[in-house]
């Protein structure tokens, strides 16, 4: 296997992790800002809040999000 082709798979296997922390495309997407919303020490209802859903739903996002980061 080449240099090219592990990167790609290494691009795959977290682009799932996501995928998987956030469920789809839109969690790829709030992912990350829920990480950089945590990370500024936001709380759980302002991270739903400015993701646009609700309390239930970030705190599902934000453990899939710590248990997805605590497999790496």
């Amino acid at each position: 296997m080449t240099t090219e082709g592990h990167d790609h798979d290494a691009e795959v296997s977290g682009r799932r992790r996501l995928e998987s922390a956030g469920a789809g495309r839109a969690g790829r997407r709030a992912a990350p800002a829920a990480a950089g919303l945590l990370i500024e020490g936001h709380t759980d209802a302002v991270i739903a809040d400015r993701l646009g859903m609700n309390i239930p739903t970030a705190r599902v996002r934000i453990a899939r999000l710590a248990a997805t980061l605590g497999r790496q």
